[in-house]
């Protein structure tokens, strides 16, 4: 827990600790100050999470655009969740990656694997690098997703009608 640190020889420090929440407030970073920040798995993170390690980059600045600096790496969010509403503002930069680009560590059978295994709103997120869209609520079925949402129209001279079955093998609503 109380992480590790590297010297470098030009007298600059890396330091490498987790991150944890008691009470409603993030640990472990205590009255550190820091000149640059990296976190991986930032999906993981509350907004108030970000903003404690936002409020850390209070040392001297390291790059010479005089800016401080901080980089989350994360899967892409859906589209309710935080970094997604944060980033793309000014002030911030959101950098997409694809499975694609690291095509030479990873192989081709295993991309095509993946391609295979996931549904269609996995691929956008987790190959092409896309935010997700969010659906409300718990799913009535599990393994719903949004590729089951279809545009339709109604006919207004016509009456609707509706049938629902509960059934626990093959559940269905009809229009």
């Amino acid at each position: 827990r109380g992480g590790k640190t590297i010297f470098w020889h030009n007298g600059s420090t890396v330091t490498f600790k987790g991150m944890y929440t008691r009470q409603g407030r993030t640990q472990k970073l205590g009255s550190l100050a820091y000149g640059a920040i990296m976190a991986e798995e930032a999906e993981e993170f509350e907004e108030r999470d970000f903003l404690v390690l936002a409020a850390r980059l209070s040392q001297g600045v390291p790059f010479p655009t005089q800016e401080q600096r901080g980089w989350l790496i994360a899967n892409p969010p859906t589209t309710t969740h935080w970094i997604y509403q944060r980033f793309g503002k000014p002030g911030y930069a959101l950098v997409k990656g694809k499975t694609q680009d690291n095509l030479p560590n990873l192989g081709e059978a295993y991309l095509k694997e993946l391609e295979a295994l996931y549904p269609p709103a996995w691929r956008q997120r987790f190959l092409d690098g896309e935010m997700g869209v969010s659906l409300e609520g718990l799913p009535v079925i599990q393994g719903f997703t949004p590729e089951h949402v279809k545009p339709w129209s109604v006919r207004a001279d016509l009456p609707l009608l509706r049938g629902w079955d509960f059934g626990w093998a093959h559940p269905c609503v009809a229009f």
